[in-house]
């Protein structure tokens, strides 16, 4: 018999509780080994998504600092050329006439829009010639002659010179403004008999009445005062420079004194100022932006009633306040009207557009459309509102440009193609080739199926690009925006971006701002805007600023009724020349 068989039970059954110990601790052992694998499994999983994440990350500040980088050095234009034009929407060649095109303009980038109206009044052509530029008959001339000297108008033989001819030369003379001060001399008159005691108490002595002005008080003209303005506000000095110009010409006006006329111009054409507004809202389109601009002195209670809170709610300091732009009015008569308001909530929209019908193109700024969703739930005159597909594209242009990311060309390619047939459409429209409803009805059977294969690019896209990045934020920004960038096709008007707005509205403003850097108080941006809205408005019909502003402040006193001011709408108004009244003394 083996060792084992002569063992009792309970030895057996001690052996075999010792033999459990074992196996329990071996698997214990084991389940520490798989919890310590699991764990470092895990680890690493964290490990390896950490690593990505650090890696995206990496990459998304590497787009942004490519993106400052040529921001600030590299030429902003949005250029983009493909090698081989998207046809496959389209068989037809997209061809522009020679004559469409404007070798002036500088597009803001390749495929934009070239033929879209521009109300600025475009500078004559400059003569191709291949010597000096002529000066255009337009400007007058005087004429200098200078004469041999007689001591050299004899030849050696002893004969008397005779003329043969002329050599003219023009050359270009700019001597500083003529500037010189009115004596306005009043006749004061008394009768030489009773002198006026007859039919009063008191000598009667009767003055010469003066002329009306809406500065009653001040040792200026409408001249000086529509001087300033345009300096302001169409060539952006400002008034702290023009002060210390006065200064050189021996003349002494304060900075305080030119914006108390600004501001005493400003409520005297508020009559004006509303007709603008209507005027505005008259059209079937308007464009809207804003930008922001710092203002010292701040009012909070203004501010809280702008965003809704109460007088005990508290308030953040602000420094950032609200320039709001809007370009309307009807297709002959353009209307720029600048807004001030304190901050840049939605509640600031619905005053803006109050009363108007019709398409509103705008940037992404979500307080336009629900305003106008919100609107057309309570008004039967209806608001649609339209993206500007200039932006979306950029989103794209950033990502493929200063992030290195090829996936983003397809995007670029379709808006070329977009923007090629726009062109081509929007020629044949101007020139009268073609109808409002004809335009329409082809840009619609021409574009939507771009639109179409871009959006199941974009739908195909969207869970291939990396969180964070520039593509990944044009993936999100177009697919929320989707339907608003296509709105514009229905409106013959409109055409597929706000870059007009932006070209002729708000960088003016921006520029000038670069200048002067703040307002003082609300009341000054206010009178501010309004300025802004004169000038651009006058330079949007072809009107000379100064000129119309000129002659607004001399006409603005002689009106009584609503139909005296509508007279002095930029395409109503008489333009008369400056009267040089008086003699040299």
């Amino acid at each position: 018999m083996s060792e084992n068989q002569n063992l009792t039970i309970e030895e057996v059954l001690r052996q075999l509780e010792e033999a459990k110990k074992r196996i329990a601790h071996l698997e214990e052992k084991v389940e520490s080994k798989e919890l310590e694998i699991h764990k470092q499994s895990e680890e690493l999983h964290w490990q390896s998504e950490e690593i990505i994440k650090q890696k995206n990350e990496i990459k998304n500040l590497k787009e942004q600092l490519s993106s400052l980088l040529r921001n600030k050095f590299a030429k902003r234009a949005e250029e983009y050329v493909p090698e081989v034009k998207v046809e496959e929407f389209n068989r037809e060649s997209v061809t522009v006439p020679p004559s469409a095109e404007n070798p002036k303009e500088k597009p803001i980038f390749k495929e934009h829009d070239k033929s879209k109206r521009v109300y600025l009044e475009e500078e004559s052509a400059r003569p191709k010639t291949c010597g000096r530029t002529i000066f255009g008959l337009e400007i007058p001339r005087k004429e200098e002659r200078i004469k041999l000297p007689e001591n050299e108008m004899y030849c050696k033989c002893g004969a008397r010179l005779r003329v043969i001819g002329e050599e003219v030369t023009e050359k270009l003379v700019m001597p500083k403004s003529k500037i010189y001060v009115r004596r306005i001399v009043r006749e004061k008159c008394q009768c030489p008999k009773c002198e006026g005691i007859t039919y009063s108490d008191k000598s009667v002595v009767k003055t010469a009445p003066v002329e009306k002005t809406i500065f009653p008080k001040a040792m200026i003209t409408p001249s000086v005062v529509a001087n300033i303005i345009c300096n302001k506000y169409d060539m952006h000095i400002p008034y702290y420079r023009q002060e210390y110009a006065f200064k050189y010409r021996h003349l002494y006006i304060s900075r305080e004194n030119m914006t108390n006329w600004q501001e005493t111009a400003a409520a005297a054409l508020e009559p004006l100022r509303e007709l603008f507004h209507e005027e505005l809202l008259s059209g079937n389109v308007i464009h809207a932006d804003e930008t922001p601009v710092k203002v010292i002195n701040q009012k909070t209670d203004e501010i809280k009633s702008e965003l809704g809170l109460q007088k005990g709610d508290k308030l953040k300091d602000r420094e950032k306040c609200y320039i709001w732009v809007l370009m309307g009015g009807k297709e002959n008569h353009p209307v720029l009207e600048y807004n001030f308001r304190w901050t840049r909530c939605k509640n600031n929209v619905l005053p803006l557009i109050e009363g108007f019908s019709g398409y509103m193109m705008t940037d992404g700024l979500s307080s336009y459309h629900t305003t106008a969703e919100e609107y057309n739930e309570t008004h039967e005159n209806k608001i649609i509102s339209c993206a500007c597909n200039a932006h979306n594209r950029r989103k794209y242009f950033d990502a493929w440009k200063n992030g290195n990311d090829l996936d983003a060309e397809p995007a670029l390619e379709y808006y070329h193609n977009i923007y090629e047939i726009e062109k081509e459409l929007r020629w044949k429209y101007d020139h009268k080739k073609l109808t409002a409803e004809e335009f329409v009805k082809k840009r619609r059977e021409r574009v939507i199926p771009i639109f179409e294969k871009f959006k199941d690019w974009v739908t195909e896209i969207k869970p291939k690009v990396r969180p964070g990045s520039k593509l990944g934020k044009a993936v999100i920004y177009s697919l929320n925006q989707w339907d608003r960038l296509q709105k514009y096709l229905d409106c013959a008007e409109l055409t597929p971006d706000n870059n007009e707005c932006e070209a002729i509205g708000i960088r003016p403003f921006t520029v000038g701002r670069n200048n002067w850097k703040f307002n003082y108080s609300g009341e000054g941006a206010k009178s501010a805007c309004f300025m802004f809205s004169l000038v651009q408005t006058a330079k949007a019909n072809g009107l000379e600023p100064e000129e119309y502003i000129r002659n607004l402040f001399e006409q603005a006193p002689y009106c009584e009724t609503k139909e005296d001011w509508k007279k002095l709408l930029p395409w109503n108004i008489e333009l008369k020349p400056f009267d040089d009244r008086g003699e040299w003394v």
